[in-house]
């Protein structure tokens, strides 16, 4: 390894440039490389803001390797999963000339499962007819492969419908009793990973790893000295997930589908058994008919023939239960085992919708595709993740482009339980925002939520693409905004026009990378992860500040926490959180140093109310400008 400490390491620019000619001295990457080494020596806790473009994920990596500890690496994706270990490790291993001890781990369902492969092939059928042609590619690939991940199929769909049948989720895991259990993909990297100094793994990992431990002596992951998240604002929606109970009509079909195809090969008489809880199940969510697609659960849903019909489901999982168990004495199996843990938990989830409901809890519905999801969601995690992890390793460091609200942390820090000593930095970008930037806030546009306003807004968007040529991402708050400006300006755009919902998002994505002068209208999933650097994209489109809508539930339980502990949820809540959100936003344009172009938030708000001085504060450091003259000037300076 390296000799220097990594803050020198940084400055060794001529040896950084042998593996890595673009390499530049940055200011910034040293600062947050020297915090994270502290952090990690001493013990604590570190919040970094690193803007795009510091270099912030050698800034922590080479840290952590040098540290001669075992660490997580922790990402809101599998892209920044695959980023880490395809680019950024291989070039530390190239500087170091030494092979680094990493291993990289996605969940289960990532991974081919030999057992339930093999039984495929003794009947495979598909869900679509062009799925056939991709059946004999697979069968090659599934006799190669030596990780058995999904990710390696590259040339297929993103999704296809017999990989639900042959991948290794959790459910179906038979564990020591399986056939193919020293061969299996997902115990030889358990096996790898207890070797391993270095995990990088997902956020959706490692809290189902940290809920595994909480309620039962088990864990998908070794033991770890400390933790850090990347993406980590990212960190709390994914924790509650996790901490939380779920029950669903999709989870039930599933387990039918599963018992249906089990008990048929076994020979196992379930069939009358299976058809009576698919009629209970229809009938119990039937009783959910929302008009929101997030809706509140209250006790009295709960009461009268819905809860009928839910205690009927528990009982007819009981008689199935039975049914196993007998079969079990007679002939037992590990997948035997596997159903009744299964149809255990699933039962004591329904349990938790149908008794009494704790305080500290929100209960809540959402309407989806596949049908209703119910949730059972902490209300603030911040206790369970202080109890669970940060009192229990030696460092926990997060870090994101968007952690602070107006050079605060206290929001973020609050959220996550963190204690009001954890160290905080903010590191500057280095990309040239005041010449090569401009941020378009209109002063006199009607506020948002009135007529004036929705009729003044799909013009203005149109006159800010025609300005620029096209090359826009137009971000929108709602489906509906974005449906109804879409509408409104399409036909009279000349450039390629795409709507989010009209492709998969990794098509719509490459489409408006492919078409330079094209548009992208898109709402929520788009605000960030999106990297589309040069001149495709020189223009970003907000249409209001991005306040969430005012009757989810999951966030109106914690405005009334907040409240409770006698703090404006307005200010100490809903402002911070929308900050954060503008921010990734915003943070789609500049992923360069050569990138240039538009921020346009048109949302007056901003100078007409008090709050507004909150965004001006958190605001990217470019010049803003209030008219379209300006902006054409602008423009035509870039030309």
């Amino acid at each position: 390894m390296h000799p220097l400490n990594p803050p020198d390491f940084f400055k060794d620019i001529q040896t950084l440039q042998k593996a890595f000619p673009a390499y530049e001295l940055r200011d910034a990457q040293i600062e947050m490389a020297e915090a994270v080494h502290e952090v990690i020596r001493k013990g604590g806790l570190l919040f970094a803001e690193a803007a795009t473009g510091t270099g912030k994920t050698l800034a922590y990596l080479l840290p952590a390797l040098l540290s001669g500890r075992r660490i997580v690496v922790s990402t809101a994706t599998k892209t920044l999963q695959e980023q880490i270990v395809k680019k950024d490790l291989p070039l530390l291993e190239s500087l170091f000339n030494h092979a680094i001890d990493y291993i990289m781990l996605k969940g289960r369902q990532n991974y081919l499962c030999k057992r339930r492969l093999s039984r495929f092939m003794k009947n495979p059928l598909f869900s679509f007819m062009e799925e056939t042609s991709l059946y004999e590619p697979f069968l090659e690939w599934a006799r190669q492969t030596e990780s058995g991940d999904r990710e390696e199929l590259t040339d297929f769909p993103e999704r296809f419908g017999f990989w639900e049948e042959v991948n290794s989720k959790s459910d179906l895991c038979i564990g020591s009793k399986c056939p193919f259990f020293k061969e299996c993909f997902v115990t030889r990297l358990k096996r790898e990973s207890g070797k391993a100094d270095l995990l990088i793994v997902n956020h959706h990992l490692f809290f189902s790893d940290l809920a595994l431990r909480q309620k039962a002596p088990a864990e998908v992951l070794p033991e770890y000295d400390g933790v850090i998240f990347d993406e980590a604002h990212r960190v709390e929606s994914i924790a509650t997930l996790f901490f939380g109970w779920q029950f669903s009509l999709g989870q039930m079909e599933e387990l039918t589908r599963d018992l249906e195809r089990w008990s048929s090969s076994e020979k196992i008489e379930l069939a009358e058994e299976l058809e009576r809880l698919t009629r209970q199940t229809m009938r119990f969510f039937s009783f959910f008919n929302p008009e929101t697609e997030r809706f509140r659960l209250d006790l009295g849903q709960f009461s009268g023939e819905c809860l009928e019909n839910g205690e009927r489901i528990r009982e007819g999982l009981g008689h199935l239960s039975l049914k196993i168990q007998e079969r079990q004495s007679k002939e037992p199996s590990g997948e035997g085992d596997a159903f009744l843990k299964r149809i255990t938990e699933m039962k004591d989830t329904l349990g938790v919708f149908l008794g009494p409901q704790e305080p500290a809890f929100v209960y809540w519905g959402e309407k989806r595709k596949k049908g209703i999801v119910l949730h059972a969601s902490p209300i603030e995690i911040g206790e369970i993740l202080r109890e669970s992890l940060l009192a229990r390793v030696r460092f926990t460091v997060f870090t994101s482009a968007t952690l602070s609200a107006a050079g605060s942390f206290s929001f973020i820090r609050d959220r996550l339980g963190a204690p009001e000593t954890a160290r905080t930095l903010i590191l500057p970008s280095p990309f040239d925002y005041k010449n090569r930037v401009r941020i378009f806030i209109p002063k006199s546009l009607p506020v948002p939520g009135t007529k004036e306003y929705e009729a003044a807004l799909p013009g203005l968007v149109r006159e800010i693409i025609t300005l620029n040529g096209g090359r826009t991402l137009a971000l929108f708050t709602s489906y509906r905004q974005m449906r109804r400006v879409y509408e409104r300006i399409q036909k009279s755009l000349p450039y390629p026009v795409f709507l989010q919902g009209n492709q998969p998002r990794s098509e719509l994505l490459k489409m408006f990378k492919g078409k330079e002068e094209s548009v992208l209208f898109a709402t929520a999933s788009f605000w960030e992860g999106v990297d589309v650097p040069g001149s495709s994209l020189t223009a970003v489109i907000i249409d209001k500040l991005p306040f969430f809508v005012p009757d989810d539930p999951l966030e109106m339980a914690r405005m009334k926490a907040v409240e409770e502990r006698g703090e404006n949820p307005f200010y100490h809540y809903q402002i911070p959180r929308a900050v954060i959100s503008l921010k990734q936003g915003l943070g789609r344009l500049m992923r360069h140093k050569r990138d240039r172009g538009i921020l346009a938030v048109l949302d007056s708000r901003i100078y007409k109310r008090t709050y507004g001085k909150i965004f001006l504060k958190s605001l990217p450091p470019a010049k803003i400008i209030h008219s379209l003259r300006d902006l054409k000037a602008f423009v035509e300076s870039s030309a």
